[in-house]
């Protein structure tokens, strides 16, 4: 546990470097219509 909380703060350095991912971006794109979706269903 205490070297998972080690390896947290460098994970996350690494994750901020990279570069965001088109397939990323899409996969947010895709979730969030899904999202407006239900959201429209439940306003409806």
């Amino acid at each position: 546990m205490d070297e998972n909380v080690a390896l947290a703060p460098e994970g996350l350095r690494e994750a901020l470097g990279v570069p965001f991912h088109n397939l990323d971006a899409k996969a947010i794109a895709e979730g969030s219509a899904a999202f407006n979706t239900i959201k429209d269903w439940f306003d409806a």
